[in-house]
């Protein structure tokens, strides 16, 4: 600056120097209130110049500050909003509407920035947001854009809206006078610093209005906002659930997995235990209903199986007693190393059929053992308990036989009956060795018939 001064000085000088000497002090007076003149006016232009960029760099900053909340709110409502304006990508269906277009308040009312941060610029421009979903070609998963623009209040000129957009952090931008038609502006149009991005504002639920910021958030760029990586995502992504999944095995080096609702898998493999708290348990799920479940019962200090049999293919041991409140089933023996107890007594003569003996995995009881108050074995005989008969058996032997016009005849004394009966070769010869009969003839009577005259037979009873 002190080198133009000099410069001016000198050519005032040289042309003072060309008149005729008129009085020195005069001119040199003239000189010294010329270059204080032009001293204050290049002075006040700085400071004015100073000033104004201080302006726009406020500007920017606040605008560039409340363009990063509202790029983060977009990002974290991705899904929702892109549900709401392409609900064809929606699995999920459209939950509560999110404000389209929404301002600074939004952002503010959401925690995304801070009260104090206000909804205007320092030119009393209120901030507004637009987002829009739009196909891209040769994928069927829209991208979505997101715009922000600045409303009302006092617009600036075209270069300091411009200087504005160059400051802003991210991707400044402005909204031109479309009727400067040489600066290449078009009406509802936003435009990147040094015209480096374009975007249409209508589409966005906007309005354009000259001399206002404009900030394409994220970039807006196809993509910008979620864009696809290898990246997992921790949030749900119901428009994109292939984010939310996994194409490799997990390695958690030794780490624990906390606090997780539900794990759905095919197989767990466990190289040391799996270990449930005292009220958990293992579950049978048929949908969202538990068909059975296994688990710990801490006051009886028992595992308790519900709703379901146990098959196995092996044996089962234990090493104390084993209870079942229903009946216990063998394909072939029970063995007992010591006793077998029955607590029910039963007494004979009494029904034993199902019905009433209450047994519904049977129908024919006949042999089912019992005992009456004595201890006495009782068995179900002909639907009723029957004691087991002991009784005296005496032997007969009948009259001799050695004709086949006679036969020999066992019979049992009086109040006894036939239990068994047979004969006894006296003689023989001829190779005749066997009756010709032996049966009994009533259930007092056995009879041998002789079949010649080469053998002798007697009866044999056995009576009860």
């Amino acid at each position: 600056m002190f080198s133009i001064i000099t410069s001016l000085q000198g050519q005032l000088r040289r042309g003072i120097l060309r008149q005729p000497a008129r009085g020195s002090l005069i001119k040199d007076s003239i000189i010294g209130v010329m270059v204080f003149i032009a001293l204050i006016g290049l002075v006040t232009q700085v400071i004015s110049n100073y000033v104004t960029e201080l302006h726009y760099q406020t500007v920017a900053r606040h605008a560039s500050k409340v363009s990063q909340a509202a790029g983060k709110y977009v990002s974290d409502k991705h899904d929702a909003y892109l549900c709401q304006l392409a609900p064809a990508t929606c699995t999920a269906g459209i939950s509560t509407p999110l404000p389209q277009p929404f301002t600074a308040q939004t952002l503010i009312d959401a925690g995304y920035l801070d009260e104090g941060m206000g909804t205007t610029t320092m030119d009393r421009q209120t901030y507004r947001f637009g987002v829009r979903a739009r196909m891209v070609n040769g994928s069927t998963k829209p991208a979505l854009e997101a715009l922000m623009v600045t409303a009302g209040g006092e617009a600036l000129d075209e270069g300091g809206i411009r200087r504005v957009a160059q400051l802003i952090d991210g991707m400044g931008g402005f909204i031109s006078d479309p009727s400067l038609t040489e600066l290449g502006g078009q009406a509802s149009t936003a435009y990147g610093a040094e015209l480096s991005w374009s975007l249409p504002v209508t589409p966005f639920g906007l309005t354009a209005e000259p001399g206002h910021i404009a900030v394409a958030i994220n970039g807006g760029l196809v993509g910008g906002l979620d864009k696809e990586s290898d990246r997992l995502y921790r949030f749900s992504s119901d428009a994109h659930p292939e984010y939310n999944q996994m194409n490799t095995a997990i390695d958690m080096n030794s780490n624990n997995i906390n606090n997780a609702e539900q794990v759905n898998a095919n197989e767990v493999n466990a190289a040391r235990f799996v270990a449930l708290e005292s009220n958990g348990f293992f579950g049978w799920r048929n949908g969202n209903d538990i068909q059975a479940w296994l688990k710990w019962n801490n006051d009886k200090q028992k595992v308790e199986l519900k709703n379901a049999g146990l098959n196995v293919e092996g044996d089962i041991t234990s090493e104390k007693s084993v209870s079942a409140a229903d009946d216990v089933s063998a394909g072939k023996l029970v063995v007992a190393d010591q006793f077998l107890y029955q607590k029910t007594v039963v007494v004979s003569g009494d029904s034993c059929d199902a019905v009433t003996l209450g047994l519904a995995s049977i129908s024919d009881t006949t042999g089912l053992i019992g005992h009456d108050s004595t201890g006495a074995i009782l068995t179900c005989q002909s639907g009723a308990w029957t004691g087991i008969k002991i009784t005296d058996k005496t032997i007969v032997v009948g009259n001799t036989t050695c004709s086949s016009t006679t036969r020999s005849v066992a019979t049992c004394p009086t109040g006894k009956t036939v239990g068994a009966g047979g004969w006894i070769l006296g003689w023989y010869g001829q190779g005749k060795n066997s009756p010709d009969s032996s049966y009994p003839l009533n259930t007092t009577q056995w009879v041998t018939n002789s079949n010649g005259d080469n053998n002798c037979f007697q009866s044999v009873v056995m009576c009860e």
